[in-house]
Order: C-alpha cells, then sequence, then structure tokens
C-alpha cells in the first residue's frame, strides 16, 4: 500500500423562517444532518509502481429522509386525495459509491 486517505464530513442544513411567504410556500426547511465519509487507498508493488487506486465513498451514512426546500420535486403529489404535509419527492437515500482506476501506461519507445 502506497497511499491511504480518509475524510469524514458533515452537510448541515439549517432551518429558516425567511421564506417568500407571497409564493404560499408550505414546505419550509427542516434542520438536517448528513453524514459523508470517504477513502481512497493507492495500491502499489514493490518498486513503487501504482497497480490500482480504490476509492469508497458514502453519502446520507445514516440515510436521513428529506427533500431539499429548493427542489420543485417537493411539491410532486402522488394523487389529489393525498393530503399529507410530507409529501414529495424526497432526496436519495443512502448512497454509497466504488471505483477503481487502473493506471494504462504505453511506452510506444519499444
Amino acid at each position: 500500500m502506497k497511499k491511504l486517505i480518509s475524510s469524514i464530513g458533515l452537510a448541515a442544513l439549517c432551518a429558516t423562517h425567511l421564506l417568500a411567504a407571497e409564493w404560499g410556500d408550505p414546505a419550509k426547511p427542516l434542520d438536517i444532518k448528513e453524514w459523508v465519509k470517504g477513502s481512497a487507498v493507492n495500491l502499489a508493488d514493490g518498486k513503487g509502481k501504482t497497480i490500482f487506486n480504490l476509492y469508497i465513498m458514502g453519502n446520507n451514512l445514516f440515510d436521513v429522509a428529506y427533500f431539499d426546500h429548493l427542489s420543485r420535486l417537493k411539491y410532486f403529489l402522488y394523487s389529489g386525495s393525498y393530503t399529507d404535509p410530507t409529501h414529495g419527492i424526497h432526496n436519495m437515500g443512502r448512497n454509497i459509491a466504488f471505483k477503481i482506476e487502473f493506471p494504462l501506461n504505453f511506452d510506444l519507445n519499444k
């Protein structure tokens, strides 16, 4: 292993009461905390040449259901009789991504 990188973060979306009331926005932004974790490892052979890089990224680790107060999808109604005030299409829940990079070294001078 040549290099190991790790990070953790917190995205805090704070509630506000400063909304444009003339538009009649019923969905007030909530106080939401979204945890993010990322790691990367660079694997090398004995000569120090990189074999591959592996990245792992996780967003919304505690799977908090929320919708962005600027999203137009928060107004989506499933039917006309559906009166739940938390209607709408929520943002994506827990999301984990993997990425592998293999270096391609072409020596054209051979």
